[in-house]
This record gives C-alpha cells, structure tokens and sequence, in this order.
C-alpha cells in the first residue's frame, strides 16, 4: 500500500489514526491489506536491493517494517475489537 487509507473515523483503526503505508495487500478481493508480508519475508525484496542497488526497493522494504508495529496492540494504544488484544499481540484473542 503506498499511501495513508483513510479510515472512518468510528472504526477501531480511525480511532488509533492507523498509517497504512507499506501495509501488503493479503487479498485484493476483500480489499485486505496486512501488516507485514504475509509468507514470505522481506529477504528476497533486500537481496534485490542489494543485487540492483535500486533504492525503492529498499524504500519499499523500508515500509513494509515500519507497518507493522501501527497493528500491535501496546498498553498505551490498546486495539480494542470484539475480543482486546493484550499488549504485544496483533490480533484479537477469540473468546
């Protein structure tokens, strides 16, 4: 994802002002996009880097890492869904 989506303001992640850059998209038919890549890691993306020497594709890694800590839930800035998800966690504990 390379921009900010903007999400309504009364839904859990308005509420947080969640950034969204560098998020992946997990799958384009429900329109989800996540924290993270999702199978994989990000090696093959810094051994491109470093084999090409392209920097956007070390920008694009670079946002990709920096995505990841908007979905974990702190003691300061609890995601709080159907189910709280206890600090350090990234998705709500069912039941």
């Amino acid at each position: 994802m390379s921009y900010d989506f903007a999400f309504p303001a009364k839904s859990t992640m308005g509420k947080l002002d969640a950034l969204t850059t560098g998020t992946v998209w997990a799958n384009e038919q429900n329109k989800h996009s996540a924290p993270g890549i999702c199978t994989l890691s990000g090696d093959g993306l810094l051994k491109l880097y470093r084999g090409s020497g392209d920097m956007r594709v070390l920008n694009l890694l670079r946002d990709i890492a920096h995505a990841i800590p908007q979905s974990l839930s702190r003691a300061d800035r609890p995601i709080v869904t159907f189910a709280s998800a206890s600090a350090g966690r990234s998705c709500p504990k069912a039941g």
